[in-house]
């Protein structure tokens, strides 16, 4: 991993608690390190994730399920407001289908990427003409998770776990643990990752 990739590494550390939980998930975990880098153009991110295994082609209804995930786990992972797991699904869904269906224009576009289960986000705006933002959101299926769920005890631990969010000067990332077993029936992604990055353009 490199040195982009440093507050990744620290954030899963934290969540999972233990570095052979953290190690098991740094390949699955490479796309953050595209997502913390200068991009002028949206798709020149794209084009590079595609390069390392994903795939502009997608199920609409799987992009759906993991944004709707990805806004699940925002949810519980702050201030609930006491909402029911299955009232905010049928909300965050919504929300979902309101992306998909999102036209880009010149200063915020948007771009999903697959990669067998796992779904990827991407936002790239310019609130300004000095100022590009790039945002990755990603649900990593319990497959992609399954080494690190290996060396971590699931009945010890919540529905939904983020760690700190961690800072570098590339940018920041939050990890959040997503445990299968306290949300069944449902079948959640094993993790969510949100990536943020800023630079000033010349």
């Amino acid at each position: 991993m490199g040195l982009r990739l440093s507050a990744v590494a620290i954030a899963l550390t934290v969540v999972a608690t233990t570095s052979t939980a953290a190690s098991a998930i740094e390949q699955p975990l490479e796309f953050a390190q595209t997502c913390l880098q200068p991009a002028d153009e949206i798709d020149s991110i794209a084009d590079k994730l595609e390069d390392a295994g994903w795939n502009r082609s997608f199920d609409a209804d799987a992009v759906v399920t993991g944004l709707t995930w990805i806004g699940i786990t925002d949810y519980f992972t702050t201030d609930t407001g006491g909402e029911t797991l299955e009232a905010i699904m049928a909300l965050k869904a919504k929300t979902a289908s309101a992306l998909l269906r999102k036209k880009d224009i010149p200063q915020s576009k948007g771009r999903f990427l697959a990669r067998g289960d796992d779904i990827l986000y991407i936002m790239w705006r310019q609130p300004k003409a000095t100022v590009t933002e790039i945002e990755c959101h990603a649900a990593l299926s319990v497959e992609t998770m399954r080494e690190t769920f290996a060396q971590l005890d699931l009945a010890t631990r919540p529905a939904f776990h983020q760690g700190p969010a961690e800072i570098s000067a590339a940018g920041r990332v939050t990890i959040s643990l997503l445990n299968p077993e306290k949300l069944a029936p449902h079948s959640p992604p094993g993790a969510v990752v949100k990536t943020y990055h800023t630079s000033r353009n010349q």
